[in-house]
């Protein structure tokens, strides 16, 4: 028989890293139970980043997108009930409707003041500009 020794602290270390990286991911969705699921494609190239959401049948007027000051970008909406299901029996209704969010925090290497953003076909497209990366050669002086 082997006896394999575990360190308890060491292990809840670990796991502590592991959420901490989770958590670190460019991607999280802030959960509730009454919120609408938004798919999300997200694309790069050397030029630009590219958040795709899929948002038929929500119009523009009804989307918000912002980014506060720790470069968190948040996009917000709703997607309403038509107003002629109003006074009228729903047999059945498998149309998901309500409010949505979803954010993501941004690398530093992204410039987030030329973001631009389009609405086209049902899908919300943001290009996020990469910023350029400078390469400076540094002269150190000895002492």
């Amino acid at each position: 028989m082997t006896f394999i020794k575990l360190n308890p602290v060491s292990e809840i270390q670990r796991l502590n890293k592991l959420f901490e990286n989770f958590k670190n991911f460019a991607d999280f969705e802030i959960e509730q139970d009454n919120l609408l699921k938004v798919r999300v494609d997200v694309l790069e190239d050397d030029q630009n980043l590219q958040i795709v959401l899929e948002l038929p049948g929500i119009a523009k007027e009804d989307v918000t997108i912002s980014i506060d000051n720790e470069r968190k970008l948040t996009i917000k909406g709703e997607k309403k009930r038509p107003s002629n299901y109003e006074n009228r029996n729903i047999i059945r209704c498998e149309t998901n409707y309500g409010k949505f969010s979803r954010s993501f925090i941004l690398s530093n290497d992204l410039d987030d003041t030329q973001i631009s953003a389009k609405f086209q076909d049902g899908l919300l497209i943001l290009n996020i500009p990469k910023k350029k990366k400078e390469e400076v050669e540094k002269i150190i002086s000895i002492n």
